[in-house]
């Protein structure tokens, strides 16, 4: 069935990289076809497992996020370096 079927009055449920529900769309998103999320506001990427650090984007490699010293942890979270400090 299709995710937009109806069964005996219940709505199938869209999987979204093998998940449902809470576990689709790395619970940053929502799940509105098979393999196929929107994400919350600030994530992105085909799963929703992509953020942005001060608006910079976690993985990026030319303009790494937290001015290149230290890790985005989480939305707008840095970790920084050693002999390093401040939000970004």
């Amino acid at each position: 069935l299709a995710s937009s079927q109806f069964l005996l009055g219940i709505t199938a449920i869209p999987k979204c990289f093998g998940n449902t529900l809470g576990e689709a769309c790395s619970k940053y998103g929502r799940c509105v076809a098979p393999d196929t999320c929107v994400c919350d506001p600030g994530f992105f990427g085909n799963d929703c497992s992509e953020y942005y650090c001060f608006g910079v984007a976690n993985k990026n490699i030319t303009t790494p996020p937290c001015s290149g010293n230290g890790i985005c942890s989480m939305k707008d979270v840095c970790i920084c370096n050693s002999g390093w400090d401040g939000p970004q």
